[in-house]
């Protein structure tokens, strides 16, 4: 199912907004983007959004910006005496070893990772920062779910639709199935009167063998009852709702391969006629249910 949600909020500072995309797969793809803070959310991303979705590509983002002047820059005190300690240790080993390197300056030791910070929260103020983003998650997950319900009603409607076109067709096949038969018995008559006249001897077996297997290579009946049966499980289907993307794309599969039979079978143009368009709108169907779960 597709279907796009978004979350903003903001704690101090820090503002961040969330992002989650849904399309139809054939399984379950959920790919994150994090900022390399919030890394530690990627579990609990996939555990909440696997418990509404089956199956899918769903698309995750978390963005972050800060709001008003620029944080001020902090001193990591310990972090900072400790590279000051191996700063020192590599210089007295290099100089032992005769090896001549160039004093350190201040910039490269606040560059390296941990001495300076733009962020001057405490670990208090951090750790409700993560908190919120881990509350914000089921929100946003039933977020997308409502857009994605809100996309299979509209498509339940649509397929409800071409399903009574079908029926329609169906019945149009009915009506003209009599005019059908009554074409072919015309013509196998008339191909039997033909010969009578040329004075061949004809077997009457062999006549009463090929009119009947005339009659069942014109047949339609099987293929309407089973296109309606058909019918009546995909109504039954969409009824129960729930995931049933698979199923509905096997069953008309069975639709089509019935109605290409159909047409196979017509005895007259109009019956072929009426059969490629049931063919038509059958793969409508099957291009509506590739959006569906």
């Amino acid at each position: 199912m597709t279907g796009f949600a978004s979350l903003a909020g903001q704690l101090g500072r820090r503002r961040w907004e969330w992002e989650a995309r849904s399309v139809n797969g054939r399984g379950l793809d959920i790919r994150i983007r994090l900022p390399e803070s919030c890394e530690f959310l990627e579990p609990a991303i996939r555990r909440e959004f696997g418990k509404c979705c089956v199956r899918g590509r769903l698309s995750v983002a978390l963005r972050l910006t800060r709001n008003g002047s620029s944080a001020e820059v902090v001193l990591n005190g310990p972090a900072l005496k400790d590279a000051l300690e191996s700063a020192r240790q590599v210089m007295d080993a290099a100089q032992a070893a005769g090896v001549p390197l160039s004093p350190d300056t201040p910039t490269g030791i606040l560059s390296l990772p941990g001495v300076r910070s733009t962020d001057n929260e405490d670990d208090a103020g951090l750790t409700a920062w993560h908190d919120v983003l881990k509350t914000e998650l089921p929100v946003l997950v039933a977020a997308l779910d409502d857009a994605r319900l809100a996309e299979g009603r509209m498509l339940v409607d649509v397929l409800f639709g071409h399903l009574d076109q079908v029926e329609t067709f169906l019945d149009e096949v009915a009506a003209l199935v009599p005019a059908a038969r009554e074409r072919s018995a015309k013509q196998l008559h008339d191909a039997v009167e033909k010969l009578l006249g040329t004075g061949v001897d004809l077997d009457e077996g062999r006549i009463a063998t090929e009119l009947a297997m005339l009659a069942v290579r014109t047949d339609v009946s099987e293929e309407q009852d089973r296109l309606r049966g058909h019918l009546s499980a995909a109504r039954e289907l969409l009824a129960t709702g729930g995931p049933i993307g698979r199923k509905f794309d096997f069953l008309l599969q069975e639709f089509n391969r019935e109605a290409s039979t159909l047409c196979s079978k017509a005895a007259t143009s109009e019956l072929n006629a009426v059969g490629l368009e049931l063919k038509v709108v059958i793969d409508r169907m099957r291009e509506q249910v590739q959006n569906v779960e």
